[in-house]
């Protein structure tokens, strides 16, 4: 797996979208820039990303590829 930083370009894995049913629409084209990443303590890494539509969102890393 590849590590994720500051100004990696990612999208949600694809594990996520079935977990959360997310088949059609936006969120699984989604693709954005991570700009910043907090650890919140344990294995909980939050990245703030900037999605290509100009969105802005929290998201654990471990959603992400």
């Amino acid at each position: 797996m590849t590590e994720i930083k500051v100004g990696s370009r990612v999208c949600f894995s694809r594990t996520f979208l079935r977990n959360t049913g997310q088949f059609t629409g936006r969120v699984p084209f989604a693709v954005g820039s991570v700009e910043a990443l907090e650890d919140l303590g344990g294995d909980l890494l939050i990245a703030f990303i900037r999605w290509d539509d100009g969105v802005e969102g929290r998201v654990n890393v471990k959603n992400l590829i």
